[in-house]
């Protein structure tokens, strides 16, 4: 599974991990959301 954003005319690929349950962890959750506010402030 990956997490992607597009800023502008930028596409990242905040993080990627494989998938073992249905349920997303909550850590992984947290690093997407982590790497999207940061790659926002540094656009």
């Amino acid at each position: 599974m990956f997490y992607v954003a597009t800023l502008g005319d930028v596409v990242f690929v905040l993080h990627s991990f494989v998938k073992k349950s249905q349920k997303t962890s909550q850590q992984d959750i947290n690093t997407g959301k982590a790497r999207y506010k940061k790659a926002q402030e540094e656009l």
